[in-house]
């Protein structure tokens, strides 16, 4: 039986700058009145109002031990106790365990617990940027959840917390034939998770700040900004993610000497908003959060050597996601085609010449599914596409190793 123990301690000093702008970035040279932005490019400069230096320090001790109960059974453990400057303190811990039944057939499991604080840039940071919202240039902004106009009715932002996670997972492993074979499940709960609130407009309309409001803040000498809708980080509501992960992998031998190693891996993933406050997340976002990447997606790839040439063949199929930008649409599942075929000149340089993407798969633009509305103005793909809109990617790769023989 072998005990393994490592132990340590860390101290973390983070720090977050905000620096000032040049003063005509910023002010509205006396046009403000008459509806003008501070800045003609859609960005304005950071004002001495925002401008500071964030920072916080915190130290952690934590230990690991490791132990071959058996020959078949090794059980792990770790725990980390934090104290950070601005949140307290916490203690999370791990425990997991391996079982090797018999040579072709195991099982794995893990359980933890986990602990995010909210950074400092998410704590303070202030970004002002003029958007198309109804047809309408607006100054949108994201301000700290701490900016008084954010905890205006009915924003109603309350300071942040640090997340906190449990999650467990549970495995088995083995072999069907010259096939080995994984398959894992993973559950993970997320309270107080933390994300962008959904959009507030400062106007006269039912669920908007009142503008009276936010111009008695001003006059106290509180920075508004210039905004006319925002949002702001906030944790106010919980979320589950749980799904499998399934990988396959096996190696052929052909009659003419090649080798070809094939690998299968399947992951599903479903995240649930299992609690939120509504006013602060509405059903836009959570559909967002629950929908906006793939429940599914698999790899399979090929990759043959023999003798000094070697060939490779990968198909990576992405299911279908949410997009509500693009008028709310569903985009259908695609699956992408990458190939690459090389060869070693000796055992320090190769060569390769390969593509990504062949087919060029783009997604849905525009003009083809006619789903954006005409307010996202030169937005001609999904922004939230899991395999981006640049389609194929041919290239050539020289490649030297020192030290080859």
């Amino acid at each position: 039986e072998d005990v393994s123990l490592a132990f340590g301690a860390e101290y973390r000093d983070e720090e977050f700058t905000i620096k000032a702008g040049q003063v005509e970035s910023y002010i509205d040279g006396g046009l403000g009145a008459q509806g003008f932005s501070t800045s003609t490019n859609g960005f304005p400069g950071f004002s001495p109002a925002i401008s500071g230096d964030f920072s916080r320090s915190n130290y952690a001790i934590y230990a690991d031990l490791e132990w071959d109960a058996s020959d078949d059974v090794i059980i792990a453990t770790a725990i980390r106790y934090e104290d950070f400057e601005d949140f307290g303190t916490t203690t999370n811990f791990k425990l997991g365990g391996n079982w090797q039944a018999t040579d072709q057939f195991g099982m794995r499991g893990t359980f933890s617990t986990g602990f995010k604080a909210p950074t400092p840039g998410q704590l303070n940071a202030s970004n002002i940027s003029t958007q198309f919202v109804g047809g309408m240039l607006t100054n949108q902004g994201v301000i700290p959840a701490n900016n008084p106009v954010a905890q205006l009715p009915p924003a109603n932002a309350v300071p942040l917390q640090p997340e906190e996670s449990t999650s467990f997972t549970a495995g088995v492993f083995f072999a069907l034939g010259p096939v080995d074979v994984t398959i894992d499940y993973f559950n993970i709960q997320v309270d107080d998770r933390l994300n962008l609130s959904s959009q507030f407009t400062i106007g006269n309309g039912p669920g908007q700040i009142d503008p009276a409001a936010v111009a008695a803040l001003a006059a106290q000498g509180i920075d508004t900004s210039d905004i006319t809708s925002f949002s702001f980080f906030t944790n106010q509501f919980d979320t589950e993610t749980k799904g499998f992960d399934i990988v396959g992998t096996a190696s052929t031998e052909w009659s003419n000497g090649a080798i070809t190693d094939w690998n299968l891996s399947l992951n599903t993933t479903d995240t649930e908003v299992i609690r939120r406050n509504a006013a602060l997340l509405d059903n836009t976002r959570v559909r967002l959060i629950e929908e906006g990447t793939p429940d599914t997606r698999w790899n399979f790839t090929a990759n043959t050597t023999v003798g000094q040439f070697r060939g490779l063949v990968r198909l990576s199929h992405y299911g279908e996601f949410f997009d509500n930008e693009a008028g709310g649409a569903v985009f259908d599942d695609t699956t992408l085609v990458d190939l690459e075929f090389g060869y070693d000149i000796n055992a320090s340089s190769t060569v390769a010449l390969g593509a990504r993407n062949v087919f060029d798969e783009q997604g849905c633009s525009q003009n083809e599914c006619g789903t954006y509305p005409s307010t996202v103005l030169g937005l001609q793909y999904s922004q939230f596409s899991p395999f981006g809109f640049n389609g194929a990617y041919w290239y050539g790769r020289y490649q030297y190793s020192f030290g080859g023989n």
